[in-house]
């Protein structure tokens, strides 16, 4: 049981970094660069933390854990890149 909920975690950390990078280039401005950087290094960090958080609570609970949630990340990198590449083609 403890391993499915890691490995939705895993998953649930990877969503929301595909929100957060997808958030940070959409307000990507040219009129204004220092700000444009300033978002996205910041949104890098914010990534960073939180799934080194995850992965440290994941590899302290047990191995296995660890191991589900590098899963979870993995798949929903994927679908999220599988999801980010569909809605980028239609529009």
């Amino acid at each position: 049981m403890w391993i499915v909920l890691w490995g939705l975690a895993g998953g649930l950390v990877e969503l929301v970094n595909v929100l957060l990078r997808k958030g940070s280039i959409q307000l990507v401005d040219s009129a204004r660069p220092g700000r444009s950087v300033f978002l996205v290094v910041a949104g890098f960090v914010v990534r960073l933390v939180w799934t080194g958080v995850v992965f440290t609570l994941a590899l302290r609970h047990s191995p296995a854990s660890g191991v589900a949630v590098l899963v979870g990340y993995w798949l929903f990198r994927w679908v999220g890149i599988w999801w980010v590449g569909r809605t980028r083609v239609k529009g």
